[in-house]
Formats: C-alpha cells, structure tokens, sequence
C-alpha cells in the first residue's frame, strides 16, 4: 500500500488506516445442483448469494481490493483471512472494518467498533467515530448496486459473475473519480 491512501481527514487514532474492508452480497438464482444450493444458501439473507470482499480509501471511496468470489455463508473475517489483503499491507499499515472482522488476532491491524449493550463513554464515542468512517465503504457498495446486473439476481454462470463484478468495480471507480 502507498502513503497516497491515507487520509489527512481521519481522527489521531484512524491515522494508520489505509483501507475500510466489508464484504457486499451478489444474489444468484438458486442453483440447480444440490451441493451448490447448500454451498451457496446464507442464512443470513435468506437467499443464495456470492460475497465479495472490498476495501476502499477512506479518503474518496475508490475501491482498491476485491477479493476472488466466496459462498454466501462464508464469514467476512474468513475471507479476509484467505483473501490476501492482509499480506499486502505495509509495515504499521491498518484496516478498518465493522463487526464482521472482530477477532482478537487482528487487532494490531484492524480498527474494529466494540461490541455489548455496557460500552464506557470511551468505548461508544470511539465506536461513533469508527462508524462515521467506515461508512464510506458502504457508500461505495451503493454506488456499486446501481449496475442492474448487481442489483438484482444474478441469473447467468458464476463464473461470468467474477469478470462482471470486477468490471462494475473498475467502472464505478471510473464514475466516482469524475464526480
């Protein structure tokens, strides 16, 4: 990573963040095999879906990282785990992610908000200013869903979906830099 992805705009603790990390769903028709139905069924939405792992800049919202497609079921911290994102952050580089990517073996790598209902004051002001941050990345997801192919469900092979979904990224980054 490059120097050229920090923001001046983050807050003293945020200052080593590169990227805001989060995976998006891609839904896909129900697949017709079996194995493919159960390895592709998130419970969590209730729908066959692929997952994605994006990272973008803090500081405009370009995406910088996809990651290869993964099963719906699949959790964020296991795709990231396996993505290759980690391995190409620099010495005291960071990433910020949401609830997904708490895990205590990252946690000298990756700004995470707390979890629990009894958060000290430090704790919930922290989490805000995590929060008002990190959703940049959720921004960019939007701008991402507006391609029709990614909005609704994706209808043709998984395959075809990975080239897609790497195209609508270049061309949403594309989009957001003229704006």
């Amino acid at each position: 990573m490059s120097d050229r992805l920090a923001s001046p705009l983050l807050p003293e603790p945020f200052q080593s963040c590169r990227l805001i990390v989060d995976c998006t769903p891609v839904f896909i028709e129900r697949p017709k095999d079996a194995d493919r139905q159960r390895e592709f069924y998130s419970g969590k939405f209730k729908r066959h879906c692929a997952k994605y792992e994006c990272a973008v800049r803090p500081s405009d919202g370009l995406f910088c990282w996809t990651s290869a497609m993964y099963a719906g079921p699949c959790h964020d911290i296991i795709v990231l785990h396996n993505s290759g994102l980690l391995d190409a952050l620099g010495p005291g580089e960071c990433l910020m992610g949401d609830k997904g990517y708490i895990s205590g073996d990252l946690q000298h790598v990756l700004f995470t908000p707390y979890k629990g209902r009894n958060l000290t004051p430090q704790q919930a002001e922290y989490n805000v200013a995590l929060q008002e941050f990190r959703v940049v990345v959720e921004h960019s997801f939007g701008h991402l869903k507006q391609w029709g192919c990614l909005a609704g469900e994706w209808r043709s092979s998984l395959e075809k979906l990975d080239v897609v979904f790497v195209v609508c990224v270049c061309i949403t980054n594309m989009k957001t830099k003229r704006v």
